[in-house]
């Protein structure tokens, strides 16, 4: 946290976590007046911070989040903040981190290793709860800072049909004597090739696979 050396202090500073922190807030009293999104004042709130790192957002934004104790009509202590990550590096650090321990001891925080890639259900460290589709009664918050751009994308090129775009990664040198070496990544060189595609690309996605495949075909008659 006090050395900065990854470029993170853009998502990762007090400003930031008080905004957020307001967002919810403003979330919860619309809810609470009748807005489109209904609340229950007597279940737990979820808030999941997806690639949490080292959790100092999450520190701030429940420090932010103790001021409008006052002022929000969704009482707070229901709140439940969960810090996940698919490292048991960090899980680990957050565990024993002192900064962190009140809001442990209060409820107000939980951990767990969570894969947002493929796992479909969250297991809490603390409480034991297991957050699955259809498992709470609250819409659950998701709070996602640099994590779009550390997961797999799919790539497509419109070029008057639809085509998949496939990607290559290598060093621009003939051969690497240690294929770890982190001064790689100075070398990396991607190539591109584009091979048109069907409009069942995703049809082993589930029911996931129309709705991909509907925007797909958006795309594809668009441009």
């Amino acid at each position: 946290w006090s050395q900065g050396i990854v470029p993170h202090f853009i998502t990762c500073n007090a400003f930031i976590g008080r905004s957020y922190a307001k967002t919810l807030v403003g979330f919860l009293q619309d809810s609470m007046r009748g807005g489109p999104t209904k609340v229950d004042p007597e279940e737990p709130l979820y808030v999941i911070e997806l690639g949490t790192g080292a959790g100092k957002f999450g520190f701030f934004m429940l420090n932010a989040l103790k001021h409008f104790e006052a002022t929000c009509p969704y009482p707070l202590k229901k709140i439940v903040y969960v810090m996940t990550d698919f490292t048991e590096e960090n899980f680990k650090f957050w565990l024993t981190h002192p900064a962190l321990k009140d809001y442990v001891a209060e409820g107000r925080l939980d951990f767990a290793i969570f894969d947002a890639v493929k796992d479909t259900e969250i297991k809490l460290n603390q409480s034991g709860v297991v957050l699955s589709p259809g498992s709470v009664k609250n819409p659950i918050c998701i709070v996602a800072n640099y994590l779009f751009d550390t997961l797999y994308h799919d790539v497509f090129q419109v070029d008057k049909e639809l085509k998949e775009g496939l990607i290559s990664v290598g060093s621009k040198r003939k051969e690497e004597a240690d294929p770890l070496d982190p001064e790689i990544i100075k070398r990396l060189d991607c190539k591109y090739q584009y091979n048109p595609i069907g409009d069942d690309y995703y049809k082993d996605e589930d029911d996931d696979g129309v709705h991909f495949e509907r925007i797909l075909a958006w795309y594809r008659d668009q441009f």
